[in-house]
């Protein structure tokens, strides 16, 4: 059931307009580009300025205080505050509950990734260890002989060694 403005027969024709502007707020269909805007930015709500606004006036005045010049459009704009403030109690808003449920799943993702990087990490670390271990015993066996030294090898050991005496000098 969704809040509906109590209007009359013989009505002031601006009373009219700011009860037909609460109905619109209510809504959440706002035709005014200062409302729209307040709309699309997630800030409307159902409150005198933003009806007075909606009615394409710039003061609440006439719909505000003891002294208002339209008492029933304030009572109105408070019954519908009464009616949007009890429902949202009610029903929690379906996109705040996606919402947390979304970042919910983006904050498991993240601890997911973060305990997979660790892994990948400590993967890498070994390694790397045991290739630079490989790498030192291969050294160690060409210096004994005991493995053959390719042609490559010997290259770069003399490039290796020029570099060293160009550096010393």
């Amino acid at each position: 059931m969704s809040f509906k403005v109590r209007t009359l027969e013989n009505e002031d024709p601006v009373e009219t307009a700011f009860l037909q502007a609460l109905q619109r707020v209510v809504d959440g269909t706002p035709s005014q580009q200062k409302t729209r805007a307040l709309k699309l930015s997630g800030r409307l709500s159902v409150c005198q300025q933003h009806v007075a606004w909606e009615a394409g006036k710039s003061s609440r005045t006439p719909i505000s205080g003891d002294g208002a010049k339209w008492p029933r459009v304030r009572d109105e704009v408070e019954r519908a505050k009464r009616y949007v403030g009890a429902a949202a109690r009610s029903q929690p808003d379906p996109g705040e509950r996606s919402a947390r449920k979304e970042l919910a799943a983006l904050r498991a993702e993240i601890a997911a990734l973060r305990t997979e990087r660790r892994i990948l990490t400590a993967e890498r670390d070994l390694a790397f260890a045991k290739s630079t271990a490989l790498l030192l015993l291969l050294e160690e066996l060409k210096r004994e002989r005991l493995v053959p030294v390719t042609s490559e090898d010997e290259r770069l050991a003399t490039r290796r060694a020029a570099e060293e005496r160009y550096a010393a000098s």
